[in-house]
């Protein structure tokens, strides 16, 4: 199940990230995260329309400060993945992450190219979707840990709301 969720997976759709000079969501990661550090969350919904994120808690630069000061949470939205949009189980993610970055306080990582929220999975006739805590969650991170926000290409509707927020 997690194999799927692979780039190696989606050959045609890395090469059409490629073709227009950007990266995916797992080699943005690669090239920031300490190899083998990545404990990734939801693994098989990733990479799939449950998904649209990869997400985890991984290090950065563990050999110089040590694994706990090298800890970091990270978000990355997959734009091979309905162009990077978020639904419910997405936020449902989110929510648990940003909960852990605030009880642990540890930076997290946002990469946010992609396209906020996903009609017809975060609309509902009796509410528009944001009833989950998540973007409060994350402001309620401000101040608390660093926030930093990556992006590269499109970035429009929620997840722009994050990169707003984010302190760098």
């Amino acid at each position: 199940r997690i194999a799927v969720t692979l780039d190696a997976a989606h050959a045609e759709a890395v090469a059409e990230r490629h073709a227009l000079g950007r990266r995916t969501a797992r080699e943005n990661l690669a090239d920031l995260l300490d190899e083998g550090s990545f404990n990734e969350f939801g693994p098989p919904a990733a990479g799939s329309v449950e998904g649209g994120t990869v997400m985890g808690i991984g290090t950065i630069n563990a050999d110089k400060f040590g694994t706990e000061k090298g800890r970091c949470a990270f978000t990355v939205y997959d734009y091979m993945v309905l162009a990077g949009t978020q639904g419910q189980r997405h936020h449902r993610k989110l929510d648990r992450i940003f909960h852990l970055a605030k009880e642990w306080s540890i930076p997290v990582v946002l990469f946010a190219e992609g396209g906020g929220g996903r009609p017809g999975d975060t609309e509902r006739a009796t509410y528009a979707g944001i009833s989950s805590r998540t973007f409060t969650a994350f402001a309620e991170l401000s101040g608390e840990v660093p926030l930093v926000g990556v992006v590269s290409g499109r970035c429009f509707a929620g997840n722009a709301a994050f990169l707003g927020c984010c302190d760098v």
